[in-house]
């Protein structure tokens, strides 16, 4: 492939010195085009034949050199523009490529800035959220220790007043079994009372059986006496009839022994 390259520089020489000098920059522009179309030629397979063609060209160019250089020269302007163009379509796609990386990079940055910017007015609303729900965190935290003081107060109250409940309690307890004590003794003085009123009401009773014992002896006694004043009433009275019988039988009989004595 080298040699081909060789080969087909060579013949342009020869041919670029057979031109015309005002039309040596466009054979050369020409020359070039075609220096590329051979070349192309050569890639895809053209070999030695093409380079031979041009060979062959280049001796014949002495003989055309003037139309050659008139159709040099045209196809060089053609070129020139075709370059032009090319190079103002390059230009304007590079710039075009150039702006659209730079509008690129200007979205990118700006999308950047947008969400570091989005970032901040959420770390900035969240820390205004985190502050207000700290407030309120603070506020629930003082109303609870309010609260917890309260209670506290509430409790040592309920406490003194249990206290005192307890105290109450106490001596209510300590009354309570005085009372109990009192009633106790006084049940035990009841109890005592009584049995000695039972006593009492046992000895009234024996006292009264004893009274009905003595009254009935009495009677008895009394009665024992009449019987007995009246049995000596009638023994007195029959010792008495009889001694006086007895009397008088034996004055009678006095008298009649005297009345006797007296007769005799």
């Amino acid at each position: 492939m080298k040699l081909s390259y060789i080969i087909t520089f060579a013949a342009v020489v020869v041919a670029s010195t057979a031109i015309p000098a005002n039309a040596a920059t466009g054979l050369t522009t020409n020359n070039l085009a075609e220096q590329l179309q051979v070349g192309r030629q050569l890639g895809a397979g053209g070999g030695l034949r093409g380079s031979s063609q041009e060979g062959e060209q280049s001796q014949n160019t002495p003989s055309t050199s003037q139309n050659d250089g008139n159709t040099s020269q045209n196809d060089g302007k053609q070129v020139k523009q075709d370059d032009g163009k090319q190079k103002s379509k390059d230009d304007g796609k590079k710039k075009e490529d150039k702006e659209k990386k730079e509008q690129e990079k200007k979205e990118k940055k700006e999308k950047k800035e947008k969400a570091k910017k989005e970032k901040e007015e959420k770390k900035k609303e969240k820390a205004k959220k985190d502050g207000d729900k700290s407030k309120k965190d603070d506020d629930k935290s003082k109303k609870d220790d309010d609260k917890s003081k309260k209670d506290d107060d509430k409790s040592k109250k309920d406490g003194d007043k249990s206290k005192k409940d307890d105290d109450k309690s106490k001596k209510d307890d300590g009354k309570s079994k005085k009372d109990d004590d009192k009633s106790k003794k006084d049940d035990d003085k009841s109890k005592k009372d009584g049995d000695k009123s039972k006593k009492d009401d046992d000895k009234s009773k024996k006292d009264g059986d004893k009274s009905k014992k003595d009254d009935d002896k009495s009677k008895k006694d009394k009665k024992d006496d009449g019987d007995k004043s009246e049995k000596q009433g009638d023994k007195s009275q029959k010792q008495g009839s009889q001694k006086q019988g007895e009397e008088s039988q034996n004055e009678g009989e006095q008298n009649q022994s005297q009345n006797h004595k007296q007769g005799v």
